[in-house]
């Protein structure tokens, strides 16, 4: 019967997608990385953590007949109902036959195939013993260089009479970038990692060895023996599901409306240019048995504190006056006299641990972290943060518990603080056939609930003040047509930065995509945002809260106009609504993408035009950039956006790039503010990269 089965499928094999050359052509994954991009209320994040072991998988693909349940975590559109659907029917039926048997795994439909077979195989490596022939045989080495600059010179760069240093950035504009990478296969993986951020200075007065950042790592996995994995230098640690401790990428509500678990490797490399999201020590995973397995760590890591002299931790004003900071900063920017005077002024010392028991359907563990300042941090007074962690110790553990039964698929971590706090999250995913999923998530975190460094699925940061329950639905009725829905709904028992009396909030999306596989994608989304923030008094003064309803609605076509010709249209439109004062805006842009395996060159083009009336309305727009970036910049006031991106591979081995991008605002004078601000009415950015690889 499995033979018949797969005779058919192969007959049916010219309706799957080619794979392509781009990473990442996911309008659900892009959707998420806007939705990131506004919960971060950044253009900047560094997204290497998404890309990196995703571009490895393409020249290294996965064996699909090996993957094991957190192999498969890797790839973000894929959810836990699938991935068990996929191991229990590779348990059932045995081994992969061929890659188009994915069709007839309950769940997988063909856009799920389709952005699959990019990262997968059925072939199996040989991977002979790890020896400096083998390395040096089989390794693969990867060099690369990038150099961003804005065209425009910013307040902050130029010079005036009269000024102090204080007042601009002591370094130049160009912003440097540079990678050594070397992998063996995904056994083992070596790299070194520096950046200069613009404003910064190279080989001189603050950075006399050059760049302002370097990070390192070696990372050795899926060792053979008790050892299983050993991070040395810079590494990420996640733990459960986010109250205690998860470093790197952690997306939150979005188009993949079941996507409601955290789910990445427990332990990985570090390389990205993200300052402050990792630890730098040792690390290692080991086995004990078929189903134990135990994850230590330590790390010793100086970062940036606002430093404010002499002083008492607050609420304890007996104690001790010492040195102690206001602050621990995320920015890792260091341009200014300012900021070099924080520049890794508190060290950090970290350790902890995870004992793991897994088997076919059902995953405990218990976690444990500690955290310690050299100073003590003191936080400067205020209503809002009046219960967070002030001082130089915490010590938190939790417990988190994965269990899966037939289409049901429950987790959730429970975790407590220093101070006695407890905070608990719980979700449950089931799927009603093979066309229906549905999520449903509810998370209590106390106001006093404290953690360093957590990022469970929530509407707010930080793990603490809020109540609330998620549902989410996706429902594909036939291969065409997929509808993603999720409503939100959640509560602030305390003050918050943005409402200074306890709050409510709620948020609906839907989006319902119609596609026709390799031709034609498109979808109408509509979200809606309602939460509650202070309204302030002319005096400044905080006069009781208001509701401010944000609304915005959506048209996306995706149409392939030929095997390597692409077109996108987009349109945003919305409006705000806060405290009587209604604000609208919209966008509207048009993509071409030339991607071939065949002709050395490619290149992706947009132009889009867009008016809004303030910040409050602002649309973040996934841009295709040069490999390894994201841009995802928010088009508010009134203008046009322009770029191009080129790439060349007509040497063997080497990839260069250039991208050029501009902002036009006709009726502004200056854009920007602060040291930022630049003269004239346009914000104009080249990149050049190059890539080596051998």
């Amino acid at each position: 019967m499995k033979t018949a089965l797969i005779f058919l499928l192969i007959l049916s094999a010219e309706m799957l997608p080619a794979q392509t050359d781009s990473l990442l052509q996911n309008e659900e994954f892009e959707g998420i990385i806007e939705e990131f991009a506004q919960d971060q209320q950044t253009e900047d994040f560094d997204y290497e953590d998404v890309t990196g072991r995703l571009e490895y998988l393409q020249k290294h693909p996965l064996n699909l007949n090996r993957a094991s349940r957190e192999g498969l975590q890797i790839f973000p559109f894929l959810t836990d109902i699938q991935i068990e659907a996929l191991l229990s029917y590779r348990s059932l039926t045995g081994d992969f036959v061929e890659l188009y048997e994915l069709q007839a795994v309950p769940g997988f439909d063909l856009n799920t195939i389709f952005q699959l077979l990019p990262y997968i195989s059925l072939r199996q490596p040989v991977l002979p013993p790890l020896s400096r022939s083998s390395l040096a045989t089989n390794g693969q080495h990867e060099i690369l260089l990038r150099w961003t600059s804005l065209i425009e010179t910013p307040k902050g760069f130029a010079a005036f009479p009269g000024d102090s240093t204080n007042s601009r950035y002591l370094g130049s504009k160009n912003r440097l970038y540079a990678r050594y990478r070397f992998n063996y296969y995904d056994r083992l993986s070596a790299g070194i990692t520096a950046e200069k951020d613009a404003g910064e200075e190279f080989f001189k007065g603050n950075n006399p060895r050059g760049f302002d950042f370097y990070s390192a790592h070696i990372f050795l996995n899926n060792a053979e023996g008790r050892l299983r994995a050993l991070a040395l230098g810079d590494y990420e640690v996640a733990l459960g599901q986010g109250l205690v401790l998860y470093q790197g990428f952690a997306p939150k509500k979005g188009a993949i409306t079941s996507a409601i678990k955290r789910a990445s490797a427990r332990l990985k490399p570090h390389s990205s240019v993200n300052e402050v999201d990792f630890y730098r020590g040792a690390a290692a995973i080991f086995a004990f048995g078929k189903n134990m397995e135990v994850l230590a760590f330590g790390s010793t890591l100086r970062t940036d504190g606002n430093q404010v002299g002499e002083g008492n931790i607050p609420g304890e004003p007996d104690a001790p006056s010492f040195a102690f900071v206001s602050s621990l900063q995320s920015s890792g920017l260091h341009r200014t006299p300012a900021e070099i005077a924080d520049e890794k002024s508190v060290r950090q010392t970290s350790a902890g641990g995870s004992l793991k028991f897994e088997n076919r359907k059902l995953e405990l563990a218990v976690n444990t972290v500690y955290e310690h300042l050299s100073q003590p941090l003191a936080l400067r007074p205020a209503l809002y943060n009046s219960y967070y962690f002030n001082g130089d110790k915490l010590l938190n553990f939790s417990a988190d518990y994965t269990f899966h039964f037939r289409n049901f698929h429950f987790s959730g971590e429970a975790a407590s603080s220093s101070n006695g706090a407890v905070a608990m999250l719980n979700s449950l995913l089931f799927a009603v056939d093979s066309r229906v999923e549905f999520a449903i998530l509810d998370r209590r975190f106390p106001r006093d609930f404290q953690s360093p460094h957590p990022k469970p699925f929530a509407e707010t940061t930080g793990a603490r003040n809020e109540s609330g329950t998620y549902f989410g639905l996706t429902a594909r009725p036939n291969s065409h047509w997929q509808l993603n829905t999720y409503f939100d709904l959640w509560h602030h028992p305390w003050a918050n930065f943005s409402a200074s009396l306890p709050s409510t909030g709620n948020e609906w999306l839907m989006r319902l995509t119609y596609s026709i596989h390799k031709k034609m994608e498109a979808y109408a989304q509509l979200k809606n945002e309602r939460k509650d923030e202070d309204v302030q008094a002319p005096e400044s003064h905080s006069s009781g809260t208001a509701t401010r309803q944000n609304m915005q609605f959506r048209l996306h076509l995706s149409y392939k106009l030929s095997k390597n010709l692409e077109w996108r249209n987009r349109l945003d439109a919305g409006f705000s609504d806060f405290d009587g004062t209604k604000e609208t805006g919209a966008a509207f842009y048009q993509d071409i993408i030339f991607s071939s395996t065949t002709y050395p060159l490619s290149f992706s083009l947009r132009a889009a035009i867009f008016d809004s009336e303030s910040y409050n309305i602002r649309f973040y727009e996934y841009e295709n950039d040069i490999l390894s970036t994201f841009s995802i910049p928010a088009y508010y006031g009134r203008g046009t956006r322009f770029y191009l991106n080129l790439r060349y591979r007509g040497i063997r081995h080497l990839t260069m790039e250039a991208r050029y991008a501009r902002f036009y605002f006709p009726s502004q004078k200056t854009v920007g503010s602060g040291l930022d601000e630049i003269p004239g009415n346009t914000k104009s950015e080249v990149k050049v990269q190059a890539r080596y690889v051998f």
